[in-house]
């Protein structure tokens, strides 16, 4: 069976020589940002000069959270619906899921703003 010879897209090279320091300074920073392809982090930082990593866990528990939130009002807006009847407990559920998603969304806002800014 004849193996698959992937042809380049990039034929232009750039080599970098580095010393001890500076490829454990390189190694750390893949890390950090996640990037386990040394090509894709060098033609990254050389045609952009960042890398920004966002910790997508607070997005997900806002996801999380709205859904949660978006069901419970569809659930009061059916009942007022079929009854007529908005019950006041039902309105402070609402109310209780919203404290705990501002700061979140707040919080979330002011770690993208952070790292738009550096």
């Amino acid at each position: 069976m004849e193996k698959k010879i992937k042809k380049r897209t990039r034929k232009n090279k750039i080599e970098v020589s580095l010393n001890d320091q500076e490829l454990q300074k390189l190694k750390e920073n893949l890390k950090k940002a996640g990037i386990k392809n040394r090509e894709y982090y060098a033609r990254k930082m050389l045609l952009d000069g960042y890398i920004i990593v966002i910790d997508q866990k607070p997005i997900d528990e806002i996801a999380r959270l709205v859904r949660i939130s978006a069901n419970n009002i569809n659930q009061v807006a059916k009942r007022a619906n079929e009854t007529g009847t908005v019950y006041e407990r039902d309105v402070r559920d609402l109310l209780d899921q919203w404290e705990k998603l501002y700061p979140l969304i707040a919080q979330a806002r002011n770690k993208i703003v952070w790292l738009t800014s550096q």
